[in-house]
């Protein structure tokens, strides 16, 4: 796991700061600079519009990933295999479009109750969800190439320090709202630019395709794999935005606001596994390429054990400050704290699967994961449409959490049958007991007089508690991490 462990330590600091940031612009600046309801706005923009991107490529994500190490030759511009990527990026955009303003009449009219602002600015998913889609595949190629830095950088760090300038000026009434949502699009715009950019520096941007090269492929699989991925990640960008979509028909978009805060919280715990998985996933390919089945267990079972650790400390980090945090915000915010105790659960869970998307989506079993998929997505919308008009944001919560839970499961059930990798023993259990026990310690620590001091005194003793009884019990050691 050398290149893995290397990019993925710097991947992991990348993300990090960037969590770090992102959690600092949306937990705390963005309520104070911008109203609850046009909080919402740009959650409920950028969410629908992802989800279209994910339309968009017409499944080309997952063709970067499983074929480009048959692409692969720097000398022959890896026979202009972006190029080839760019036709399935067009085609699904004229796709997108026509169904955007098929439907743009039924759309509105399910939104505009609730949501008005948001019919408002309808019209904005269209440019807004080509850039996302662009950058989705720009990023992926730079993943796939191991020049995973730059892309990380933009990503999680330059956006959201832009976001952050971006919703400064927007408070000190320097522009009207008009441009601010301009402006908001316009920095994804800035960073496909970039990637554009970033890749003809490193003469890896050729849009010439090699017709003779592709001759030799079996292209038609090729596109039927695509056409399968045209409905994966929607499905994936749809387990994991529905929620706040259907929110935005049932609640007001000052709800919507709240619920964004809570639910962004818990990706402070899947950072880990987000940062691993951008490198892991073109080394999984590889492996797969060459039937290399010691090396993806290696991964895998590695993976699982490492996640678990982080993530159990992450957990109780959550656990421990979430409701002092969203009682310093405005008032409102603390209605979230339930919701984002909910979906830290199912993030946990989600780390303690390990790397098991990119080994089946990059497998023959393709088609199995893309009908999980499917179904997950389906049980989220109807668990959202079932539980949010009765409990709101909890019931948004555990639809997302429950297709969460249901997802991993699944896929974890299937790699036993399929692949005979069980990742689990004695030491996983461990930090499973270790985990809940130390959650246990939390709810008895009683709470003091100022709430500054019960949060520190409180993360102090549990993560000593966690870190304490992981070394005695040598689940993970130091030997095993520095290999």
């Amino acid at each position: 796991m050398g290149i893995i462990k290397k990019q993925g330590i710097v991947n992991s600091i990348i993300t990090f700061l960037g969590i770090g940031i992102g959690f600092i612009s949306l937990t705390i600046l963005q309520p104070i600079f911008l109203t609850k309801e046009e909080l919402g706005l740009t959650r409920i923009l950028f969410t629908a519009s992802y989800l279209v991107s994910s339309i968009i490529p017409l499944g080309a994500t997952n063709i970067i990933t499983r074929y480009f190490p048959k692409f692969k030759n720097e000398a022959k511009g890896h026979h202009g295999f972006l190029g080839f990527i760019f036709c399935f990026v067009l085609a699904g955009y004229i796709i997108a479009l026509s169904l955007l303003f098929i439907f743009k009449p039924f759309i509105i009219s399910q939104y505009q109750a609730k949501s008005p602002l948001f019919t408002d600015y309808y019209l904005w998913l269209v440019p807004f969800s080509l850039l996302l889609s662009l950058v989705t595949i720009l990023s992926l190629y730079c993943y796939a190439l191991y020049k995973t830095y730059f892309a990380s950088l933009l990503n999680d760090i330059i956006v959201r320090l832009l976001s952050v300038i971006l919703f400064s000026i927007y408070f000190l009434k320097i522009i009207p709202l008009d441009t601010m949502i301009t402006l908001f699009v316009g920095i994804y715009g800035f960073q496909a630019v970039a990637l554009i950019i970033f890749l003809i520096k490193e003469k890896a941007f050729n849009l010439k395709i090699d017709f003779d090269f592709l001759k030799s492929l079996n292209i038609k699989s090729i596109i039927f794999y695509s056409l399968v991925f045209t409905i994966a990640p929607t499905a994936s960008y749809g387990i994991k935005f529905i929620d706040s979509i259907v929110m935005a028909k049932y609640q007001l978009l000052d709800i919507v606001g709240i619920y964004a805060i809570a639910a962004f919280i818990p990706t402070f715990i899947e950072a880990p596994l987000t940062a691993l998985e951008k490198i892991a996933n073109a080394k999984i390919a590889d492996a797969l390429n060459r039937n290399d089945i010691e090396n993806i267990k290696d991964i895998y079972y590695k993976s699982c054990r490492y996640m678990m650790v982080i993530g159990g400390l992450l957990l109780l980090l959550i656990y421990t400050n979430v409701g002092y945090l969203l009682s310093f915000l405005p008032e409102g915010y603390s209605a979230g704290t339930n919701a984002a105790l909910i979906i830290s659960l199912s993030s946990l869970f989600n780390l303690y699967t390990g790397t098991n998307t990119s080994l089946i989506f990059n497998s023959s079993s393709f088609l199995f994961g893309t009908l999980l998929l499917l179904l997950v997505m389906v049980l989220n919308l109807c668990l959202s449409i079932w539980l949010i008009p009765i409990i709101g944001i909890e019931g948004a919560a555990c639809a997302n959490a429950l297709a969460g839970f249901s997802y991993n499961l699944s896929k974890f059930l299937f790699i036993k049958y399929k692949f005979k990798l069980q990742p689990y023993d004695f030491r996983n259990l461990k930090i499973t007991l270790i985990t809940a026990l130390s959650v246990g310690v939390l709810f008895c620590l009683p709470e003091v007089y100022n709430l500054y001091f019960s949060a520190i005194y409180k993360t102090l003793i549990v993560c000593s508690v966690y870190a304490g009884l992981i070394y005695i019990s040598k689940a993970v050691t130091i030997q095993e991490i520095m290999k």
